[in-house]
């Protein structure tokens, strides 16, 4: 195709990939009813509506972020921006699958 000047336009260079889609409303219920405590995407990632986030989650937990993991599920208290840990806890446990995650805020 081509472009304006007249000359053909290289290919954009692209993949194609599964999402699993999801609101905040209901994974934020999810959340809920999982772990018994209430989180607020978009407070916790300081997002307005209309606002999409992207987690690419592979179940994978890490060291330093096992501390904060077991204080949310005694206590309901988390660090902001944590939706892609409790993500990957839920596909570690078999809960989820694993994959990339849109959350339509």
């Amino acid at each position: 195709m081509p472009n304006k000047s007249g000359s053909r336009m290289s290919e954009l260079k692209h993949k194609k990939v599964v999402v699993v889609e999801v609101t905040d409303r209901n994974l934020d219920a999810f959340f809920c009813e999982v772990y018994g405590f209430e989180y607020e995407i978009a407070a916790m990632h300081e997002c307005s509506d209309g606002t999409n986030l992207s987690f690419n989650v592979d179940g994978k937990v890490y060291e330093f972020e096992e501390e904060d993991l077991q204080k949310f599920k005694q206590t309901g208290k988390l660090k902001m921006w944590s939706c892609g840990l409790l993500l990957n806890d839920l596909a570690r446990q078999g809960i989820i699958e694993k994959g990339n995650y849109y959350v339509n805020v």
